[in-house]
């Protein structure tokens, strides 16, 4: 045993002692109650060198909570890292304020299944913000109450609101609140607003049935003087409601004020009414409006489908966007801006985005890259609108973001043995930051390459729906991508569509470039070639057999599929805007991978296996596995290619290239 061990597992037994008699726990009503003896079961497997029995440990010691604390303490001071740092992301949790927030109506009744949106600003005992905000959206159950769990007990501005149908908004502002550990409650009452109704008729004076109405104030005309594209844009953003058979039309919880409604068809307004005062808790009566236009038929009005629950973060949430905000301009943008925007348009998924972009006609397109001096690799052999180092395209943005409708957003360095720190952090995440805050001033969809790097060694599993504080990237590539998204999370001003893509392990044409980096499918092609036989790295863990180190294998054309899904797909409850895994959900071990390029070539396998560099050693996955169920949700429905399907076509790809250039 090693001289430091005793000492660490001595401090380790009196750090347990001690916390168990800070509960006032003896020996006795410990083993009484059965939990310590359970939690020290769990804590034990969090040294397991599989992932799922990991996570199931740390779920378990979750649901057993205090009673594990002691054990917990202790565990800290493990010479085992995957132990100790198994045990601090509990007590994290253990320690974690919640903020109860119980939502009524004019007459004191609770309200369940509404919305509510929380948002907090840390501060400092003088009150001055001390990063950003994070924003939070939950759902009353049935006694009207939302919870929002596993936040830090520190002091915030909180903001809390809510909709109640036929009610104003409902606000509650708390500046420089403390947190305490525990429950923090908030009650918000909702008091009755405005209403304004009407009918509308059709020329010859019945009613128009089935017609969409959208509700404008008065301060909207102000927009009509920027032309009608703009009061256009601005009236889709607005409240809108279909007309019933007797042409009827309601709105409610309405501030006081003067408002106009307008019919829209086929997103084209083809009648305005004038203005119609509202106040005083009253019901306006817009009377019967005739609009001078030919009766349709409406198509059947069809209720939306209930709000879906998920888990997010411990706390029972709204999928989907923030619930007041309206996903109605990503139509506009999509009709009325030509140019498509694509970082990294040179390199291995961007070059293949922007010839599936092109060969679908889906529009011009401006490709970014950091050319420098060194001529293109594959955007020269495509027909691009525009190519733009990538240091220009700010200022490019400023001059020609009128005609931008949406950035794919690809360009980073992804070398995973890189060191430099301030390079990856002005060139991953500051340089992102500048694109995204952009998309949300111009009101353009943003859809960037996060990276299923930020996973880690996957002791926190793989799962695109978990809380992404608790990911420990194993280098600074995946620590980089993971600072992005955590910012990207906590922006309450954002594009209306964006979305943060973790691209697993992805091979196929256009990769050549990446050298060392490239997937392990054209290395074993040319190695083959070269020397009849794939060379794969020995494995240096126990239980998992040489070539037994498993990825999710990605072909190149389904990632660009999923990529083009997000930003042509509206953020709604079912595909709301975050973090998604692009992966197929299956993994795969590399000695599968060789023999799928033999079997692609007609040959018998042959593969010898060697040591495993050393500056890669500590920082390898041994195995990643997407979990893609939120995917799927969102209506990505495309199949994703077989490892032998995807490795086939590649494959004939590289053997044509090399025929070609013979």
């Amino acid at each position: 045993m090693p001289r430091t061990v005793l000492p660490i597992r001595i401090l380790g037994l009196l750090a347990q002692l001690l916390a168990a008699g800070a509960l006032g726990l003896s020996a006795g009503e410990a083993g009484a109650e059965g939990e310590p003896e359970d939690a020290a079961r769990w804590i034990r497997q969090l040294a397991s060198p599989n992932f799922e029995a990991r996570n199931e440990a740390l779920e378990a010691l979750r649901l057993i909570g205090e009673p594990a604390r002691p054990a917990l303490a202790a565990a800290l001071l493990d010479d085992d890292p995957q132990i100790a740092h198994g045990a601090s992301l509990v007590l994290k949790e253990l320690n974690r304020a919640e903020i109860v927030v119980e939502l009524r109506d004019p007459e004191g009744r609770p309200k369940p299944a509404l919305a509510v949106h929380l948002t907090l600003v840390a501060q400092d005992e003088e009150g001055r913000t001390q990063g950003g905000r994070r924003c939070f959206e939950g759902m009353t159950d049935a006694q009207g109450v939302a919870r929002f769990d596993e936040l830090d007990p520190e002091r915030f501005y909180v903001s809390v609101r809510a909709n109640v149908p036929g009610c104003l908004p409902v606000y509650r502002y708390s500046p420089k609140h403390q947190l305490e550990r525990g429950e923090n409650r908030f009650t918000l009452q909702a008091r009755r607003g405005n209403a304004l109704a009407g009918r509308l008729l059709d020329r010859d004076g019945k009613p128009l049935a089935g017609a969409k109405v959208v509700l404008g104030h008065e301060k909207h005309l102000q927009f009509r003087k920027f032309g009608e594209e703009r009061f256009k844009s601005i009236l889709l953003s607005q409240p809108s409601v279909q007309t019933d058979a007797g042409g009827r039309f309601a709105f409610e919880g309405l501030l006081d004020g003067a408002y106009f409604v307008s019919v829209c068809r086929d997103e084209a307004f083809v009648y305005t009414s004038d203005t119609i005062p509202a106040q005083g808790d009253l019901k306006a009566d817009a009377g019967d409006l005739r609009t001078g236009l030919d009766a349709q038929p409406a198509p059947p009005a069809t209720p939306p489908p209930p709000p879906r629950l998920e888990r997010r973060r411990g706390s029972p949430v709204l999928a989907g966007n923030t619930p007041f905000e309206s996903n109605a301009p990503f139509a506009r943008h999509l009709e009325s801006r030509l140019m498509l925007v694509v970082t990294g348009a040179d390199g291995f998924i961007g070059s293949n985005l922007v010839a599936d972009l092109l060969a679908a006609g889906a529009g011009p397109v401006a490709a970014v890259d950091a050319y420098g001096a060194k001529p293109a690799r594959y955007v020269d052999e495509l027909k691009v609108a525009e190519k733009l180092e990538r240091d220009e395209l700010p200022k490019w943005l400023d001059r020609q973001g009128s005609k931008v409708r949406g950035v794919f957003h690809l360009g980073a360095c992804s070398d995973t043995t890189a060191t430099d720190r301030p390079f990856m952090l002005r060139n991953n995440v500051e340089y992102s930051q500048t694109l995204f805050r952009w998309c949300a001033q111009a009101g353009v969809p943003f859809v960037y390459a996060s990276s299923a790097a930020t996973y880690g060694d996957g002791a926190a599993g793989f799962d695109d729906e978990a809380d992404p504080k608790a990911l420990k990237p194993l280098n600074l590539y995946g620590e980089s991508k993971q600072l992005f998204d955590l910012w990207a999370l906590e922006q309450r001003a954002a594009p209306p569509r964006w979305a943060g893509l973790k691209y697993f392990n992805v091979y196929g044409p256009r990769e050549a470039h990446k050298g060392r980096m490239a997937s392990v499918a054209l290395h074993a092609f040319r190695q083959l070639r070269a020397e009849g036989e794939v060379k794969l790295f020995e494995s240096h863990r126990e239980g998992i057999p040489h070539g037994g180190q498993k990825r999710d294998f990605v072909f190149v054309a389904d990632a660009v599929a999923a990529t083009r899904f997000f930003l042509e797909t509206p953020a709604s409850a079912g595909a709301p805007n975050g973090l998604y895994n692009v992966g197929t959900g299956a993994a795969r071990s590399f000695a599968d991978l060789a023999r799928a390029v033999f079997a692609a070539l007609g040959l018998e396998p042959r593969i010898r296996y060697i040591p495993m560099p050393g500056d890669l050693r500590e920082k390898y996955q041994y195995f990643t596995q997407a979990a893609t169920r939120k995917l799927r949700r969102a209506g990505f429905a495309r199949p994703f290619a077989s490892l032998e399907t995807g490795v086939a076509a590649y494959v004939r790809q590289l053997a044509e290239a090399e025929a070609l250039s013979s």
